[in-house]
């Protein structure tokens, strides 16, 4: 979506300053499966680091449902015992995401 590619370079400036830092980057692809090759395109093209998964089930897939996810994007921060921390964490193109991913 529009909105999920205008963050791209926000969340790769974001990886890079805090590539130090405890912090595990992970993206999910609300797509569906017939997708699969024009996502793995898309991840190629714009040289995506991170861990990139895709959904499977799409909307229905266990990730949506699970994290009540109804709109994209979504920014969650989970600690290292699962535990959802923000299930609406600010934009990596936001400037307070810094502040809350290192407190």
């Amino acid at each position: 979506c529009g909105p999920c590619i205008r963050e791209i370079p926000a969340l790769k400036a974001l990886e890079s300053e805090l590539h130090d830092e405890n912090i595990e980057f992970v993206s999910v692809s609300i797509d569906k499966a017939e997708d699969k090759e024009k996502w793995l395109s898309f991840l190629t093209d714009k040289e995506m680091g991170g861990l990139q998964l895709l959904a499977d089930g799409a909307w229905k897939s266990d990730v949506a449902t699970a994290y009540n996810i109804k709109g994209i994007p979504r920014f969650l921060l989970i600690d290292e015992a699962g535990k959802i921390v923000s299930a609406n964490a600010p934009r990596p193109s936001d400037a307070k995401i810094k502040q809350v991913l290192l407190n």
